[in-house]
């Protein structure tokens, strides 16, 4: 009796109790579940710690650029890709080809001097780029070789465009303007461009070289804005510079927002014996400028002061064109304050370049006096 009461106790506690399988089994799998997240977690964060290094080695340079040139016609390589949480970033040997493997352009080494990864945000970003050098080519559709590098020739007529009515018929409407454009806070910028080289070829035209030895941008304080950049310019055994010096202040107010009402300009900009034809073949003119004005042109520039009330003294000498004269520009208008006169000689060829057909037996001079805008 007693052995027979004792087993039912015995097989009434074993039911009541749960194995000891079943009681580990649900705290096992939690604590794997537990485990994987934190390994997850912390490949994570390796993988972010390591991932400059990793860009950094030749396979992940190679991906990152694999990513960008899947994206555009051209093509895009660098001999070395160094980043950083805590280093500076760099680039060198950069070099750009075109859609059909043609060299476009070249960097020898582009340098975040003082800027790091972690410290993007909040510190000066200094940018060096040393001896770029390119050779832009203007192709007869008006397209240069680098905008096809970059981006495909436009849609033909009649194709699917970015604004036009797609499948469903909906419309696509333009973005709407945002708030003013807010400088970040305590955050710099310094670019310094140093032995640049640059040329640029159109149809039916001389070829323009342009040699910059130094160009430098500083907004050490976006309310404090300073640029430099002296240049040459050579086209056909013809030399001419530029040379510019501008100072910004107040371009940013006290809230970091761009603000030109409160801006003041101190601008200094000199040229001598500039080839025409470099400004004609930027502006597409087909010639047009170079006929109106003349081979070369020199000219002075002087800015100083608030928008509503700039003082701007001009003197521009050409074979065709002369001016002369300072005007101030204020809210009401532009008050001349030295009598500017400008004097331009139209050639029959000018005039025939001109207007389609027009024909002069001697050339028309036009001269003029501004005593009040």
């Amino acid at each position: 009796m007693s052995e027979e009461k004792n087993t039912q106790i015995n097989e009434h506690d074993a039911a009541s109790t749960p194995t000891t399988t079943e009681g580990k089994r649900r705290p096992h799998w939690l604590r794997r579940i537990l485990i994987t997240l934190g390994v997850l977690v912390l490949l994570l964060i390796v993988l972010v710690a390591l991932a400059p290094t990793l860009v950094s080695t030749g396979p992940g340079t190679r991906f990152v650029l694999g990513f960008v040139n899947s994206d555009i016609p051209g093509h895009i390589s660098v001999n070395k890709l160094s980043v950083g949480w805590f280093s500076p970033a760099e680039v060198e040997g950069l070099q750009i080809d075109g859609p059909d493997g043609a060299a476009i352009g070249s960097v020898k080494r582009i340098a975040l001097a003082r800027t790091t990864l972690a410290s993007f945000n909040t510190s000066q970003l200094d940018v060096e780029v040393i001896e770029p050098n390119f050779k832009i080519v203007r192709g007869a559709d008006g397209r240069t070789n680098l905008e096809n590098a970059f981006s495909p020739p436009a849609p033909a007529p009649g194709s699917a465009a970015k604004g036009t009515p797609g499948p469903s018929g909906s419309q696509q409407q333009p973005a709407q303007a945002g708030q003013p454009f807010q400088w970040p806070e305590n955050f710099g910028v310094r670019a310094v461009v140093t032995d640049a080289r640059f040329s640029f070829a159109a149809p039916d035209a001389q070829t323009i070289e342009v040699q910059a030895p130094k160009v430098e941008l500083t907004l050490q304080d976006p309310r404090d804005i300073n640029a430099v950049a002296d240049a040459v310019v050579r086209q056909a055994g013809q030399e001419g510079s530029i040379n510019v010096d501008a100072k910004v202040k107040n371009l940013f107010g006290a809230d970091r927002r761009l603000s030109l009402n409160t801006a003041e300009f101190d601008v200094h900009a000199k040229v001598d014996r500039l080839p025409m034809e470099l400004i004609d073949q930027l502006a597409n003119t087909r010639g047009k400028v170079v006929a109106l004005i003349g081979p070369t042109l020199a000219a002075q520039v002087q800015a100083i002061g608030k928008l509503d009330n700039l003082s701007v003294q001009t003197q521009a000498d050409a074979e065709h064109f002369n001016l002369d004269g300072r005007v101030v520009m204020t809210d009401a208008g532009i008050e001349v304050k030295e009598t500017p006169g400008a004097n331009l000689t139209i050639t029959p060829d000018a005039l025939a370049m001109l207007i389609d057909g027009a024909r002069i037996a001697q050339p028309i001079q036009v001269q003029a006096r501004v005593t009040r805008l």
